[in-house]
């Protein structure tokens, strides 16, 4: 998962929302450490910030599955 994780960093116009659709699809069932923080807050961010409701929507609904892990 990692591979399209660092495409979205790179390039989010184009694979933002694929990742935040694989991350959705993931069961988290660990506490999340600050390494995997890193990687996926800039993410969310660019999630919220994005004009369609669609990024926004898959980015909050993954921002509170997050949460509620810790």
């Amino acid at each position: 998962m990692l591979d399209p994780i660092i495409k979205a960093l790179a390039n989010t116009n184009q694979y933002l929302n694929y990742a935040l659709k694989l991350m959705l699809e993931t069961s988290f069932v660990h506490a999340i450490d600050a390494p995997s923080l890193s990687l996926l807050v800039p993410l969310l961010d660019a999630g919220l910030t994005m004009h369609d409701n669609a990024s926004k929507q898959m980015a909050a609904q993954l921002m509170g599955n997050i949460c509620s892990l810790t």
